[in-house]
C-alpha cells in the first residue's frame, strides 16, 4: 500500500470484464499488514462445473491489452496453467459434435476490449 490505496471494486471490476463468465463468489479485499502497509488479496473459488472452463479475454503486451485474444487457464495449486491451442479446439469441436455439427450462431457475448486498451489508466475500456 505505502500511501497508495487500492480501491477493490476497481479490481473485480477488470476481473469481472475480463474473465467469462465472470466468477462467483469473488473475493477482492485490502489486507492491512501494518499501519500504511498491506497486500491486495482475490479469491477465486472453486467454479462450479457448469462455469467452466473460465475465458481470459485479452492479452497483455507491455502496457496493453490485446483484445483478440482469450485464453483458458486451469488452476494447479497455487500456479495456473495455460490450455494450449489444440486442446481448446478439441473442446470447440467436441461441443460442435454433441450438438449434431451445427454451424456456430452469434450470441451476444461479452465486448472485449480493443486492442488499443491501456492498463496504466485504470480499467481497460470495452468495445462497442
Amino acid at each position: 500500500m505505502n500511501g497508495i490505496r487500492p480501491d477493490p471494486r476497481v479490481y473485480r471490476r477488470i476481473i469481472e470484464k475480463l474473465v467469462y463468465p465472470p466468477p462467483e463468489a469473488l473475493g477482492v479485499e485490502l489486507v492491512e499488514t501494518e499501519p500504511g502497509k498491506g497486500i491486495l488479496a482475490i479469491s477465486v473459488p472453486r467454479q462450479p462445473p457448469e462455469l467452466r472452463p473460465l475465458l481470459v479475454l485479452g492479452a497483455i503486451a507491455g502496457d496493453k491489452v490485446l483484445g483478440s485474444h482469450v485464453s483458458i487457464v486451469r488452476r494447479r495449486d497455487d500456479a495456473t496453467q495455460d490450455t494450449d491451442p489444440a486442446a481448446i479446439h478439441s473442446l470447440l469441436a467436441a461441443g460442435r459434435a454433441a450438438l449434431g455439427g451445427a454451424p456456430p450462431t452469434q450470441s451476444p457475448g461479452p465486448a472485449v476490449p480493443p486492442a488499443s486498451s491501456s492498463l496504466a489508466g485504470g480499467t481497460p475500456s470495452r468495445a462497442s
